[in-house]
């Protein structure tokens, strides 16, 4: 199942579970994520939501600087993503 986000794009695999993020923003990749870590990364950023920016990693290489307003983005498709593996 194919997923656009405000920040992040990518494809559900429902019978594996997984979601590959293609997209961040405006950078490609293909990661893929399990359930665990996607809801790791949502409670990350809603513990840290009063922040007035954040910095994600690609590849532990990459950094992509997120506003206060693409954080509150993030979390909406996080949501979205995390619904898909009930």
């Amino acid at each position: 199942m194919k997923i656009e986000g405000m920040i992040i794009s990518g494809e559900f695999d429902k019978n594996a579970q997984e979601f590959t993020i293609q997209k961040i923003k405006n950078w490609y990749t293909e990661t893929v994520v399990k359930e665990e870590q996607v809801e790791k990364l949502y409670t990350y950023l809603i513990r840290n939501k009063e922040a007035e920016e954040q910095i994600l990693t690609l590849y532990y290489q990459l950094l992509i600087r997120l506003t206060k307003e693409e954080m509150s983005q993030l979390l909406s498709d996080l949501e979205n993503v995390v619904s898909l593996y009930q």
